[in-house]
C-alpha cells in the first residue's frame, strides 16, 4: 500500500469545503421524542458552527476527536460495533475460557464512555454483570448497535454522501490527482468520456465505513480515491483495523520479497522464484498489525503473483544495468540530457521516486526489487 496526501492541499480543501456547502441542503425538522443517550448528539448537531462544520470535513480523526468531546463519545460508539466481530475472533484462538471476560473487560474499557455508561445503566446492569458471559455482552452490543443506528439517523440530516454531487464527485477525483490505486498499487483509476458524461472507472472508498461512521461520510481524509476490485471485491463492509493510505504507507516496513534457490532464477530468466509482502521485524507492533491486515483483506500476496512475468522482466534489466551499460546509455543519450528518475523510467518503466509511488503502477514494487 502506497501513501497519498491530497487532504493536506489547501486550495483543495478550501474547494472541497465551498463544493459541500453549497450543495448542503437544510436539515430536516428532528424527532421531538429521541432517546435519552442521543439528546447531546442531537444539541451538537442543531447548534453546528460553521468552524465545526468545516472541521468535520478537513481535520483528521484524532485531532477531530482531540477537539470536540461529543465527536470523541460517538466514535468510541462506533467502534465499539464496528470491532466486536475481531472481539469474537480473538477470543476464538484463545485457549481457555476463563480468559473470555478478561477480553470483554479490556473491550469495554477501550471504548467505554458516555454512550457505553448510559446504555449499561439502561440495562440495568453492571459492567461485571455483562462481561460474565457472552449471552449478556451479546445484549450491551445489540443495544449499542441500535443506538448507533438512531445516531447516524440524527446525522444523517447533516452528514451524508449523497449531499456530494456527481460533478464534485469527478471534480474531486481529478484534484486528487491519484491515478493509481493506494491499495494495491496495481489498478489505474481515472475518468473516461462517455457520451459527453465522465464515469470514474475506480471507486471512492470511505475508509470508515458510512455505514457505521455516518459523520465521517464527507470528511475529506476519510475519501480514498481506490479501484473497484480492491473497494467491492475484498473491502467491502469490513470489520479490521487496517492501515489508512492517508495515514502513510507500507514504506520501508513492508517490501515485496523474492525467494530463489538458483541463481538462474535471481537473474529472472525462470520464474522458479517465490513472491511474498514481508513485514520488517523493525516495524512498529501497532503498524505491523494494520499491515498484516492489510495484506490479508485485499490478497496482496496473491494478486501480485499475477505479476511474475512483470518481476522476470525487471530482475532482467536490474542484472543487465550494470555499471558499464550505464555508461553506455549515457553516452547514446548524450545529447539529450535525462534525470536519474527518467532513466529508471526508461530502463524499469518506474521512477524508483517513493514520492511518485501513488503515480506509477507497480512503483512500490519495482522500487523494492531494484533498490533494495
Amino acid at each position: 500500500m502506497i501513501h497519498v496526501n491530497y487532504q493536506n492541499d489547501k486550495e483543495l480543501q478550501r474547494w472541497y469545503v465551498g463544493q459541500i456547502r453549497a450543495s448542503r441542503k437544510k436539515p430536516s425538522p428532528m424527532p421531538g421524542s429521541i432517546r435519552r443517550e442521543l439528546r447531546g448528539l442531537k444539541e451538537s448537531l442543531s447548534s453546528l458552527s460553521p468552524q465545526a462544520f468545516e472541521d468535520i470535513l478537513l481535520k483528521k480523526r484524532p485531532l477531530l476527536e482531540k477537539t470536540y468531546a461529543w465527536i470523541e463519545e460517538y466514535g468510541k460508539l462506533c467502534d465499539f460495533v464496528t470491532y466486536y466481530p475481531l472481539l469474537k475472533e480473538q477470543a476464538e484462538k484463545s485457549r481457555f475460557y476463563w480468559d473470555y471476560p478478561k477480553l470483554r473487560q479490556d473491550y469495554l474499557g477501550q471504548y467505554k464512555g458516555f454512550y457505553l455508561e448510559s446504555l449499561i445503566d439502561g440495562l440495568s446492569s453492571s459492567p461485571d454483570e455483562l462481561i460474565r458471559s457472552w449471552a449478556n455482552f451479546n445484549r450491551l452490543k445489540k443495544a449499542a448497535h441500535q443506538c448507533l443506528e438512531e445516531a447516524n439517523l440524527l446525522i444523517r440530516e447533516f452528514f451524508d454522501y449523497s449531499m456530494m454531487s456527481q460533478e464534485t464527485r469527478h471534480e474531486l477525483f481529478r484534484k486528487m490527482d491519484v491515478p493509481v490505486c493506494p491499495y494495491c498499487n496495481r489498478q489505474y483509476i481515472h475518468t473516461v468520456s462517455l457520451a459527453g458524461k465522465e464515469p470514474y472507472l475506480g471507486d471512492l472508498d470511505h475508509f470508515y465505513p458510512q455505514s457505521f461512521y455516518q459523520l465521517f461520510s464527507l470528511s475529506l481524509w476519510n475519501l480514498i480515491p481506490v479501484c473497484k476490485p480492491c473497494n467491492q471485491l475484498f473491502k467491502r463492509q469490513y470489520n479490521k483495523k487496517l492501515l489508512s493510505p492517508q495515514e502513510e504507507g507500507f514504506d520501508d516496513d513492508c517490501v515485496l520479497e523474492i525467494t530463489a534457490h538458483e541463481a538462474a532464477a535471481l537473474l529472472g530468466y525462470k520464474d522458479t522464484f517465490t513472491v511474498h509482502w514481508k513485514i520488517s521485524p523493525f516495524a512498529p507492533a501497532k503498524k505491523a498489525e494494520k499491515i498484516r491486515q492489510n495484506l490479508e483483506l485485499f490478497h496482496l500476496d496473491d494478486v501480485y503473483q499475477y505479476h511474475k512475468p512483470h518481476i522476470q522482466r525487471i530482475l532482467q534489466k536490474r542484472y543487465l544495468h550494470s555499471k558499464s551499460y550505464s555508461e553506455k546509455l549515457n553516452r547514446m543519450l548524450e545529447q539529450i540530457p535525462l534525470s536519474e528518475e527518467e532513466k529508471n523510467h526508461l530502463i524499469y518503466g518506474a521512477s524508483l521516486d517513493k514520492s511518485q509511488f501513488h503515480k506509477e503502477l507497480l512503483g512500490k514494487m519495482t522500487y523494492d526489487i531494484v533498490i533494495r
